[in-house]
């Protein structure tokens, strides 16, 4: 036998005994690696089955992720939509108080000018009430003069001349004076320097009703829309008797109101007014 047939019987020896092992282990443990194979197969099954669960509930959850976005934006919008209705109404408001406040601070100014204009009546009436007050007086001194002259006269002939000549005397101070109580009577105090010049009467004839007296001034039913001017002079009777004169000082459109002058009686409520003395 040559050495290399010796070789190879000793090869084929060697691999007869790594060999043998190996075919004994897959004898024996044969059922065993498939009831392994069985198993992993079932476990990657789980594996695939939890993969599919999981992209289930991710696409669920992205989903409901994209719902609760929408949500969201929706009531964003909706939000946004109440703010600037709010704004808006705020806005509104603002310009309601304002506008309030630009009234408030014109009636202030009205009210105002109206308590300037009540204390120039009151200074007027005062004015008037003192002027009637001395020609009251001078009345009376000239009552007290005439019976002194009556007496006089009664007295003695004697003085008669004398007596005469007084007489005309305080006759002709009781001209002027009555005079100057007629012209107060008629143009109160336009006869004095720096007032108001009377208005007369136009042609149109006005004819209204006293409403109210009070303190020498008078209220009368008829204004500015009848031809009722400031300064003008109404005629104010009772009946077919002269009560007195009312000049005008305020005129509304349908109203008016003045001072009393030259009174005959003293007026009241419901006397007429107009503009031409009655025959």
């Amino acid at each position: 036998m040559s050495i290399l047939t010796k070789i190879c019987v000793v090869v084929l020896a060697v691999l007869i005994l790594l060999g043998c092992p190996i075919f004994i282990t897959q004898a024996t443990v044969g059922p065993s690696f498939r009831q392994a194979l069985k198993i992993e197969q079932a476990r990657s099954n789980l594996h695939r089955l939890d993969a599919i669960a999981e992209k289930n509930a991710h696409n669920n959850t992205m989903a409901q992720r994209d719902k609760a976005l929408a949500d969201l934006s929706r009531l964003r919008d909706e939000k946004k939509a109440e703010m600037d209705k709010l704004a808006e109404e705020l806005a509104t408001a603002r310009n309601s108080a304002a506008s309030l406040q630009n009234n408030l601070a014109v009636l202030a100014a009205k009210v105002g000018g109206l308590e300037k204009e009540a204390a120039t009546f009151n200074q007027r009436n005062d004015l008037l009430a003192a002027q009637l007050e001395r020609v009251r007086k001078s009345n009376d001194e000239l009552n007290k003069e005439n019976i002194k002259l009556s007496e006089l006269l009664q007295q003695t002939e004697v003085e008669k001349d004398r007596t005469d000549k007084l007489a005309r005397l305080h006759q002709e101070t009781i001209r002027e004076l009555e005079e100057e109580i007629e012209n107060l009577r008629k143009f109160g105090p336009s006869g004095q320097p720096g007032s108001e010049e009377i208005i007369p009467a136009s042609g149109r004839e006005i004819i209204g009703t006293v409403t109210e007296v009070k303190e020498g001034i008078a209220s009368i039913n008829v204004g500015s829309a009848k031809g009722v001017q400031r300064n003008m002079q109404l005629v104010i009777y009772r009946g077919h008797t002269l009560v007195g004169f009312l000049r005008v000082e305020e005129v509304d459109v349908d109203e008016a109101a003045g001072i009393i002058v030259n009174r005959q009686l003293e007026p009241m409520q419901g006397d007429k007014v107009t503009t031409r003395v009655l025959e």
